[in-house]
């Protein structure tokens, strides 16, 4: 399939997508709009799990889904939908890495939660911490919701959704497009849409945790070739949350899902470690196969 327009210039395109992308934004708020005015409470969990979803595909899916059909025109190259079975073990890799930062990310959570802005900024300090702590209750309502319904209609709605749209959008759209403007180099493209997914987040305590997935995705997906892996691990990542609360919340665990374990810092540090020589082997290894 050809793609509607000829335009080249990977800076025009990225514009372009930016631009679907706050169009899709103020149509998910239209909708939540339409939906008040019909009578739903905007307040009920019900109502603000399923306009959360409608927000996922119409600010992050949708846009993506739109820029490859005007600017590249076949869907399997530009979002990189491969399905070949080398994949698969890559996309295990990527979980082990995931599992094995943990450690390092609840400590680096805590650090970052931490953080001051100067005295003079006090009043733009406690609005952003205000945000933080309602965004973070809101996700611990959805998920405190009981029964098997709820658990599958979380897992698809907070797990799985952000999972596809979110790399459709970061990885397949503003990551390669940014690489394209640096003139291939993908460093720099990797830490800078690690840097707009953490902000895009709006929650500035929680910046540099939300960086440093965004990094591990980055990678994965220039190492992979394949969003479908960072699909699966972003998955994964989200998945183990839902299935976290949802044991807690039926009393089969004890551990509160919101509060961070905090490993001792030498299994931390061996797991940090461990997790750097993985991903520098993985990394020579796809070098070679190229």
């Amino acid at each position: 399939m050809n793609p509607v327009f000829k335009e080249k210039k990977p800076f025009a395109q990225l514009l372009v997508l930016v631009g679907l992308m706050l169009l899709g934004f103020a149509l998910s708020a239209i909708v939540l709009a339409a939906m008040t005015l019909s009578g739903a409470d905007a307040q009920d969990l019900n109502t603000t799990t399923w306009t959360t979803a409608v927000s996922q595909v119409l600010t992050f899916a949708m846009p993506a889904l739109l820029w490859v059909l005007l600017y590249v025109g076949d869907f399997r190259n530009g979002l990189q939908l491969d399905f070949a079975l080398s994949k698969w073990g890559k996309a295990g890799v990527g979980v082990l890495l995931l599992i094995l930062l943990l450690p390092a990310l609840d400590w680096v959570t805590e650090w970052n939660k931490g953080w001051h802005l100067p005295e003079s900024m006090a009043v733009l300090e406690q609005q952003l911490r205000d945000a933080n702590e309602a965004s973070g209750q809101l996700v611990k309502h959805i998920l405190a919701r009981p029964g098997t319904g709820a658990f599958v209609v979380n897992l698809f709605v907070v797990a799985l959704l952000p999972a596809v749209c979110e790399e459709l959008f970061f990885r397949c759209g503003i990551q390669q497009l940014l690489q394209k403007c640096f003139k291939n180099n993908a460093h720099v493209a990797i830490m800078l849409t690690a840097v707009i997914f953490s902000l895009a987040h709006c929650e500035f305590f929680a910046f540099v945790p939300r960086f440093v997935m965004g990094l591990m995705l980055g990678y994965l997906f220039y190492l992979s070739k394949s969003v479908l892996v960072n699909m699966l691990v972003h998955f994964f990542n989200n998945a183990v949350i839902v299935v976290l609360y949802f044991l807690y919340n039926n009393g089969t665990i004890g551990i509160d899902p919101s509060e961070p374990l905090l490993m001792p810092w030498l299994l931390t540090t061996l797991c940090a470690m461990a997790a750097l020589l993985l991903f520098c082997d993985t990394f020579v290894f796809a070098k070679r196969e190229r």
